[in-house]
């Protein structure tokens, strides 16, 4: 049988109170479904990317308008500000 990632272990240690804690986003939830959803969702897998880069994570309102920017360009092709490689949101040094 395939070992857990470390992450999912940490989880199932943290089932046991009653707060849950994505290390990666660095948010909290009292309910194990609301966990396993943001586990799978968009956010964290984009974070997990972001973060194994040695870059700063997203709070969920900087995700929300990062991806909103993301959606813009699939649609229109609009080209997004700032360095090629840089952050979305805010990490260029111009």
């Amino acid at each position: 049988m395939k070992e857990k990632p470390k992450e999912e272990q940490k989880v199932i240690k943290q089932a046991e109170t009653s707060v849950l804690t994505c290390s990666t986003c660095e948010i909290t939830f009292e309910c194990k479904d609301d966990f396993k959803t943001h586990y799978k969702s968009e956010m964290h897998i984009e974070n997990s990317k972001w973060k194994s880069r040695g870059k700063p994570i997203f709070n969920e309102e900087e995700f929300l308008k990062w991806r909103e920017e993301m959606v813009d360009q699939e649609m229109f092709g609009s080209k997004r500000k700032g360095k090629k490689g840089k952050r979305w949101h805010g990490d260029d040094d111009d």
